[in-house]
């Protein structure tokens, strides 16, 4: 109370100071700088402790009338500053953002930046500052108005919450947050506030108001609600001032078009609670922070605490279909609009655009069978596949047909508030029947869609007003609000529908949309395909034809005398019937015949079903008149696109006897029991027999190497490989039928090559084969060389694996062997006594005596090596090419090297002559002066060894010696 008080008594001094010095500024018709001057003069004899506040509203107006505004406020400062020794407060109030009144006036905005750099204190008025004045100055209370307010608040503080919660998407706007904002801001609420400040600023951004700078900020509030306070001074406690009234306090600086629909409606409907309602959808047009909806708007026009809500919500929902039937709003599914004269104009268009009736029914299917259900087939449970369906909307097909139906009635339905009538259309219809509850607001938003929709096609291109542009752009937006709203209701009402199949109705506990439907759609599947049980709930795939074509093979899959399941019998069944008719039946045929009612079997249970009766014999798979097989035969069943042409016959009945001679048959050729007992599975299995042995054929005939007889097999073997591209049949008839030629020829030929290629007797021919190649230079020098001769007789024998005589060749290969090593060691040990016959005559050289010890060394390690690489020889020419060799050439070299080492060394330094190296040389190195090849007679022999005795004392008187031996 003393605060209050004081305030008064502050503002009245205040109020009345500015009144003297107005009064005595304009009586004397004073300069600022003059009315300064005397300002400060009045200061000084007042003492330092005189404070003299004046307001910006006074000095502001006076400066505002002089034509250069800028200097006039710069002069002012620097004035008042120089004049009153910087004692001088100069305040000025502006908007926040003075760009948008300077606009892009270049000069304007640099002078009024420099005026701003002389302002160090800014003082900004926000929203909040604005509620604190408006508090004060407008809605202070008295003391008994304070105790009413404080019994009204505890009233009615529990329901703030509730009657000022804002939902739908809106922005949340505060209330009253505790009994002080309440005692000070009653009869208004928080939000209205700073709702308010943003209608005033989004109307101005879109030129709502008259004059282009028109204020919009704290000051234009203060007035509104001024306006406001005195309109309502007069009502009850526990009253509000609803947000409409906030409309009558700038109605006066609206533009005259901008308003041009409430001033209608004010005409029309008076002053109704409509048009209040329509003010107030007016202030919130371009506010998109918050979301005119049904339960928004109610609080807007919340008149008192104790308001009947449901009963203001069916108020304020009446007066909204009324402004919408005359055109004054729209309404964009949940959300409600205030319509310009342009607006209306167009939205005047679109409600008298025609759309056809199938356009909006299209659009519903779409809603409901691409956005809702969105999947194309639906999964059974039972066995994991999904199944297609025909959709179908009020009883006209919308997509492609098959045999389950999903059949939705619409509100748009003659009959869709007649269930009685539509249960009984259904009875004896495959489809589940999809009723959804009658909604008139979902029809005629639907058709207000696609109104729109054409509407904005048909005028955007060929409108020349931006402003109209401007409007097609925001319903365009609109629109798409409109048909996620539309989804989410047709979503709604799906996960409400009553479902019914053959005029039951189904209980579906799910409320998604698409799981109610897709559960209800299993009770379909199951009813339609009653024959789905055969499969047994077995889940095939066609990634396992390749198993179950080679099941057989592992004799896994039986003949005859195995019962087959039920769906392999009805297949069988279906064929065979064909069959005896003369019906061609292709494996199209049977997917055609068993992926409909009453069967219902998906692509993969019926391929792997073909190929189980293909595995046990019980059908044959023809191609272009010959029976495929093993790969062909799984690549038929997987190639879809041939699937007519691959047709399917049950086998030929082929006499049992027959089948019991090809049984012998087999066991005789084979050496073991066949696993098949029916026809074609025998026949196949002896097919699979031939290839494998082929196949073990072709492995022996690789190893000609060792065993050059197996060449005998060749024939066979691409006999028995040809037979891979013959039918079944053949192996029971035509090989049955020449059976001696065959097992024969096993007997024979094939088992004996075999088991000795594989046996011991093979081991001895390869060892034999390998010491004869290996030993072939060594055998030459042997004395006897009857064992070898023996051993390769017999080894070179084509039918040598018949005689059993490699017992014999084992014996001769030992004694071979014995003889052969002891010739070896012989001429090892002939070649050791030559060269250490030369080592010795080595050391008995003279000039080997002169050698120091490293020479010495290095030639006995010579010898040495050569006699380590001579011990290690097996074969004879080698050894005697080496002791040759050694004994020879390198023995001069030797003796060569070591004449010159002998030389150098008795070279000292009392030698005044060098001592010569003595020269060796080979007797064969010696040319002779003789001409003939041979010596005939006794004077030829005088003559050769005339010349001989020449050539040599020659070379002796050339100081050099000559190497005996060679």
């Amino acid at each position: 109370s003393i605060d209050r008080a004081y305030a008064q008594i502050t503002g009245e001094a205040e109020s009345r100071i500015n009144d003297i010095l107005r009064s005595y500024r304009d009586q004397h018709h004073l300069s600022i700088d003059d009315f300064a001057r005397q300002v400060k003069d009045y200061i000084d004899t007042q003492g330092p402790n005189f404070r003299l506040n004046f307001f910006v509203d006074e000095v502001g107006q006076f400066i505002a009338n002089n034509v250069k505004l800028m200097t006039n406020l710069q002069s002012v400062a620097e004035s008042l500053a120089t004049i009153c020794q910087g004692r001088s407060w100069l305040v000025v109030t502006s908007q926040s953002d003075m760009g948008t009144v300077v606009g892009e006036m270049t000069q304007q905005t640099d002078d009024f930046s420099k005026i701003q750099a002389r302002f160090a204190t800014r003082l900004n008025l926000t929203s909040t500052n604005v509620a604190e004045v408006i508090q004060k100055r407008l809605l202070a209370k008295t003391d008994d108005g304070v105790r009413s307010m404080i019994e009204l608040y505890h009233q009615h503080e529990n329901n703030f919450g509730t009657l000022f919660g804002f939902t739908d998407g809106s922005r949340s706007f505060r209330h009253y947050k505790d009994r002080d904002e309440f005692i000070q801001t009653y009869p208004f609420v928080p939000y209205q506030f700073e709702l308010f400040q943003l209608c005033i600023q989004n109307l101005s951004s879109h030129n709502a108001f008259e004059g282009r700078h028109s204020s919009v900020g704290e000051r234009s509030m203060l007035a509104v609600f001024q306006e406001v306070a005195k309109t309502i001074s007069g009502m009850a406690i526990g009253q509000l001032a609803t947000f409409d009234q906030m409309f009558e306090g700038i109605k006066n600086s609206i533009k005259t078009q901008a308003r041009k629909s409430v001033t209608a409606a004010e005409s029309q409907l008076g002053e109704s609670f409509a048009t209040k309602l329509l003010k107030a959808l007016f202030l919130v047009k371009y506010v998109t922070e918050f979301k005119a909806t049904l339960n928004n708007l109610t609080i807007l026009m919340l008149e008192r605490f104790d308001e009947d809500l449901p009963q203001l919500k069916r108020r304020v929902e009446e007066a909204l279909n009324l402004l919408e039937q005359q055109i004054y709003i729209r309404r964009n599914g949940q959300l409600y609009e205030y319509l310009t004269d342009e607006e209306k104009d167009i939205e005047q268009e679109i409600k008298n655009t025609d759309v056809d009736q199938s356009a909006v029914k299209a659009e519903l299917a779409k809603l409901i069978f691409d956005r809702t259900l969105k999947q194309k087939r639906i999964r059974y449970d039972d066995n994991g596949q999904d199944y297609p369906y025909s959709p179908k909307l009020d009883d006209q097909l919308v997509g492609r047909e098959h045999e389950l139906t999903i059949h939705v009635i619409s509100p748009f339905h003659e009959h869709a508030d007649n269930e009685q009538v539509l249960m009984m259309q259904s009875t004896g219809r495959d489809e589940l029947l999809v009723v959804m509850p009658v909604d008139p607001r979902l029809m005629q938003d639907l058709i207000t869609y696609k109104r729109t929709e054409k509407y904005i096609n048909q005028h955007y291109s060929t409108t020349q007003l931006d402003s109209i542009k401007r409007i097609l752009t925001e319903k365009s937006a609109r629109n798409g609000d409109r048909l996620k709203d539309l989804e989410l209701t047709v979503k709604t009402h799906l996960g409400k529908a009553r479902l019914f199949l053959s005029g039951t109705e189904i209980d579906s506990q799910a409320e998604d949309a698409q799981n109610r439907i897709s559960r209800a759609f299993q009770n379909l599947i199951s009813r339609i395909y009653p024959n789905l049980r055969m499969l047994q709930g077995i889940n095939w795939s066609e990634s396992q034809l390749s198993d179950i074509l080679h099941q057989y093979r592992d004799g896994l899959i039986i003949g005859e005398e195995t019962s087959l399941p039920e769906a392999e019998q009805e297949t069988l069944s279906f064929i065979k019937m064909n069959k005896s008719n003369g019906i061609r039946t292709s494996i199209k045929a049977v997917n055609d015949k068993f992926s409909k009612k009453p069967y219902g079997w998906y692509y993969g249970a019926i391929i792997c079903i073909l190929a189980k009766l293909c595995a046990r014999g019980k059908v044959d798979v023809h191609a272009d008149g010959n029976i495929l097989e093993n790969d062909k035969l799984e690549q038929a069943l997987r190639n879809t696109l041939n699937h007519g042409n691959v047709i399917l016959d049950p086998p030929p009945d082929i006499p049992r006897f027959q089948v019991v001679k090809a049984k012998d048959f087999y066991a005789d050729y084979f050496h073991v029991p066949p696993i098949a007992n029916e026809a074609k599975a025998l026949g196949r299995e002896m097919a699979d027999r031939f290839d494998a042995f082929h196949r073990d054929l072709d492995e022996a005939i690789r190893k000609q190497h060792d065993f050059p007889f197996v060449r005998n097999l060749v024939p066979v073997r691409d006999e028995i490989k040809s037979n891979a591209s013959r039918p079944y049949t053949w192996f029971l008839t035509d090989l049955i039928a020449d059976q001696d030629r065959w097992l024969d020829q096993r007997e024979k030929m094939i088992d004996p090559i075999l088991r000795f290629i594989n046996g011991t007797q093979g081991e001895i021919y390869r060892e034999a084969r390998s010491y004869l190649a290996a030993q072939a230079n060594n055998f030459v020098y042997l004395i006897n060389r009857e064992r070898e001769d023996a051993i390769r007789s017999i080894i070179d024998d084509e039918a040598c694996y018949h005689k059993n005589q490699m017992n014999l060749v084992k014996a001769n290969l030992e004694s071979l062997r014995f003889d052969l090593q002891k010739q070896i060691e012989t001429e090892r040990d002939i070649g050791l006594a030559d060269i250490a016959r030369l080592r010795n005559e080595i050391l008995d050289l003279e000039d080997y005596g002169k050698l120091d010890a490293n020479k010495k060394q290095h030639i006995d390690s010579l010898f040495n090596e050569q006699e380590g690489r001579l011990r290690g020889e097996t074969v004879i020419p080698v050894i005697r090419e080496q002791v040759r060799r050694f004994i020879g050439d390198e023995a001069i070299a030797l003796k060569n090297k070591i004449a010159v080492w002998a030389a150098a060394n008795g070279n000292g330094p009392g030698k005044t002559e060098p001592t010569p190296a003595i020269k060796y040389i080979s007797r064969k190195q010696i040319p002779l002066a003789y001409s003939k090849k041979t010596v005939e007679n006794e004077v030829e022999l005088e003559q050769y060894t005339k010349a001989i005795k020449d050539a040599w004392r020659q070379e002796i008187q050339a100081g050099k010696r000559i190497q005996l031996t060679d």
